[in-house]
């Protein structure tokens, strides 16, 4: 059975608003996020010194000995002694004087190597020794003066970017706060249309039951007191 007219219920339909057109508008007039620009950190270079290289231990040659200023001065002497010493014994020209010499030559130059030899290692040692630390000072003042450039440099990095982050923190937190004005506005207007769609339903009703009040009092009082 269909209902009366009165009785039917409210007629309009809520209809959520288009805001996207609004919003659009807000988000071109608010403009994209600033953009963090953080400041580069400069590369550093790893940190290089020479190897250290040792010099080679020349081996002794005879030029080594026979250079010896005082070979020949010690050869002269244990000569003059040996030749003096047969001479005395009356055998400064004998056979065996001159095989003594010989042998005393040989044994004095095979000696007088050895103990050279022995004497320029132990001078190349030292020598490499003083190198080797001299280097090592060296690389440890580098290393030093390495360090002390690479703090400075990240340190200013980083004082760099703290001064850029200073910056941007603020004009992101007012783009932020200005971005959320957008869905507060969206909420805003789907709110003021639901209460308009609500305030004519209200008014709607208030006049359905005007028109039932006025027809019940028709029904009971008479149509003269109903349309007074």
């Amino acid at each position: 059975m269909a209902l009366g007219p009165i009785l039917q219920g409210y007629p309009g339909t809520f209809t959520r608003p288009d805001v996207g057109v609004a919003s659009k508008q807000l988000i071109d007039l608010i403009g994209p996020a600033p953009k963090f620009d953080a400041p580069a950190v400069p590369e550093i270079d790893p940190f290089s010194y020479a190897e250290y290289a040792p010099e080679s231990y020349a081996p002794t040659t005879a030029d080594h000995v026979f250079g010896d200023p005082s070979f020949g001065m010690r050869k002269d002497i244990g000569e003059k002694a040996l030749l003096n010493s047969r001479a005395a014994q009356g055998l400064a020209r004998s056979a065996g004087t001159l095989k003594d010499l010989l042998a005393y030559n040989q044994n004095f130059a095979s000696q007088e190597f050895g103990n050279v030899d022995a004497r320029r290692f132990r001078d190349y040692s030292a020598n490499e020794g003083n190198r080797f630390q001299a280097h090592q000072s060296n690389r440890n003042a580098a290393l030093e003066g390495w360090r002390s450039n690479a703090d400075t440099t990240l340190r200013r990095a980083g004082l760099d970017q703290e001064r850029a982050r200073s910056i941007y923190e603020p004009q992101f937190m007012e783009w932020q706060n200005k971005a959320q004005i957008i869905p507060a506005a969206e909420n805003r207007s789907r709110d003021d249309a639901f209460q308009e769609f609500m305030a004519d339903e209200s008014i709607w009703r208030k006049n359905q039951q005007d028109i039932f009040d006025r027809l019940k009092w028709a029904s009971e009082f008479g149509l003269d007191v109903a349309t007074r």
